[in-house]
């Protein structure tokens, strides 16, 4: 993983956190912000967390302050390191784990999460390429959601949360049917309306 060199493009501050960017990892912009705006929020103690499409490792890093262990995957192994080295600069890589994977193809079943996170590929477009994937929802932008909507319910532990943007691009309706249909308890916490869409923050709580 780490013989992969990194060209820094941009760097920033986020909750008195400091994060560096590379070339082909995707860039926090709206909609990686609206998931760690609501991470801020949260109380308590997560016995383990994951970060599934981590890029840089914004998310991360703030999952890291509050889950005792924390999972990032991508499939970009790019933004692996990159989430490595934010973790490092940061001092909270002690308690991350990186792999590279396709959302949780890394994971067994019997593997169980009390927090997942997952900002996913919405956008209604088929492109190809280690940076492009990080936005690329293919068609109708629900490629990726509808496969990861497949398989989270499995790797949420009872009582377990799961944290996910969704686009009015990618018929959210349908991600909201699916988790309820999944067992979930499900609802829409925040939305963020920018020049080409509506963001939703979708909350969705396990049965016990």
């Amino acid at each position: 993983m780490h013989r992969h060199k990194l060209t820094i493009k941009r760097k920033f501050r986020f909750a008195g956190f400091t994060f560096l960017v590379a070339d082909k990892v995707y860039d926090p912009a709206e909609d990686s912000f609206l998931l760690a705006e609501y991470l801020l929020t949260l109380s308590g103690k997560f016995v383990r967390a994951l970060d599934v499409g981590c890029g840089c490792g914004l998310l991360t890093v703030l999952l890291a302050k509050i889950a005792s262990e924390v999972y990032a995957v991508d499939l970009n192994p790019m933004a692996v390191v990159n989430t490595v080295l934010n973790a490092t600069l940061n001092d909270v890589y002690a308690v991350v784990h990186p792999l590279t994977c396709d959302l949780t193809s890394a994971f067994s079943v019997h593997t169980q999460f009390n927090l997942i996170v997952f900002n996913p590929p919405y956008l209604p477009v088929k492109d190809e390429g280690e940076l492009e994937l990080s936005w690329s929802g293919g068609l109708e932008g629900r490629e990726v959601i509808d496969r990861f909507l497949e398989e989270v319910a499995s790797y949420l532990a009872p009582g377990g949360m799961l944290l996910m943007v969704n686009s009015s691009l990618c018929k959210p309706a349908k991600t909201l049917r699916a988790l309820r249909l999944s067992g979930f308890k499900v609802e829409v916490v925040k939305k963020v309306k920018i020049p080409w869409e509506e963001l939703y923050l979708v909350k969705a709580v396990k049965s016990l």
